[in-house]
């Protein structure tokens, strides 16, 4: 399932991954590298397991994924979704 982000920007929910595609370049995380996700601040973070990468895309520095949640088109849902699709384990 997909949620836009703004712009041409997205995030993708599968079964057993979640990819963010920003400037159409997409990054994705199967969801055994998923460490946590959170809300805090109207932000949603992804924290994977192993830092891909530092200040690049839609990561933060530290190689969280930071999506506002005011941003994502459907939000409610997309907890659930991700809730259902990612972290049954």
């Amino acid at each position: 399932m997909t949620f836009n982000i703004g712009n041409d920007d997205a995030i993708v929910i599968g079964q057993g991954y979640v990819e963010l595609i920003k400037k159409g370049k997409p990054s994705r995380l199967d969801g055994y590298e998923i460490k946590q996700i959170g809300l805090s601040q109207g932000i949603i973070k992804i924290i994977p397991k192993e830092v891909k990468s530092k200040g690049f895309l839609g990561f933060g520095s530290d190689g969280t994924w930071q999506i506002p949640y005011g941003a994502i088109a459907n939000a409610r849902i997309f907890i659930l979704i991700f809730d259902m699709l990612i972290n049954q384990k």
